[in-house]
């Protein structure tokens, strides 16, 4: 039998993520035409020393599959956002990179998504619960085998370097 107290804080974890991610992407869209997936490979791209990661690398950080990552980057391509490098030492590896056109819709998406995230999420909640939170997830993560520091820990980098 489950316990309807644990059942409901799982539906309400789904239901929050929603909810915050639907103004998060609403807020992003409006000011950058970027979903939230794509600020957020933008954001990671840009937080790497070279601005590029190997396809793989972004399937892994983005939890995502390579056919979804190949489809995301397609259309980051497309707007000029993000170009497609693979070595001629290494025809198996492709690298998405960071454009110039990519890091400015970058800036003016930070911005927009630094007023979501206050709106939508950050006022909400008081320090405690942030570390709650954090705790939580974590424990969550590990139990499933999900976390990795490069993935679930936040690196914020000046967006404008």
């Amino acid at each position: 039998m489950l316990d309807e107290e644990l059942l409901g804080a799982w539906l309400n974890l789904g239901q929050a993520a929603h909810v915050v991610q639907a103004a998060l992407d609403q807020r992003l869209e409006s000011a950058a035409g970027v979903s939230g997936a794509e600020f957020e490979l933008l954001w990671r791209l840009n937080g790497t020393p070279a601005k590029r990661l190997q396809m793989t690398e972004i399937a892994g950080l983005l939890l995502a599959s390579k056919s979804g990552v190949t489809r995301l980057v397609d259309r980051l391509v497309k707007a000029g956002l993000l170009s497609r490098e693979t070595p001629p030492e290494n025809r198996r590896v492709t690298y998405a990179q960071l454009t110039p056109q990519g890091k400015a819709v970058l800036a003016s998406a930070q911005e927009a998504f630094e007023e979501a995230f206050e709106v939508a999420f950050a006022r909400h909640l008081s320090g405690g619960d942030v570390r709650a939170m954090r705790r939580i997830l974590r424990r969550l993560l590990n139990g499933n085998g999900a976390w990795a520091h490069d993935r679930c820990e936040p690196a914020l980098v000046d967006q404008s370097a």
